[in-house]
């Protein structure tokens, strides 16, 4: 387990780095930690998040003018992007 002392040398490390990389090398390297993101959490197709969307609106339990469901309390245009997200009450099928 990393103590706190660790995850502050690692900041440090990783602070020194990005002093020293042109804006191109920045720019590649979030890129390249937002790929890696995206495919660790799962993000679905924008048609199946369409899809979702479209059914929690139609929901009773949907607040139209906040987006968020009064059964979970998620915000969800956030939750209809993952994949492992599922309808408190079932109403997604994927």
């Amino acid at each position: 387990m990393k103590t706190y002392s660790d995850v502050r040398q690692k900041h440090r490390v990783d602070s020194e780095r990005v002093k020293n990389m042109t804006w191109q090398e920045i720019r590649d390297d979030s890129i390249s930690k937002l790929k890696d993101l995206v495919t660790a959490v799962g993000i679905i197709e924008k048609e199946t998040q369409t899809e979702r969307y479209a059914i929690c609106e139609d929901c009773s339990e949907f607040r139209k003018p906040l987006r968020q469901c009064k059964v979970c309390s998620c915000f969800m245009p956030a939750k209809t992007l993952f994949k492992g997200s599922q309808c408190p009450k079932g109403y997604w099928n994927k």
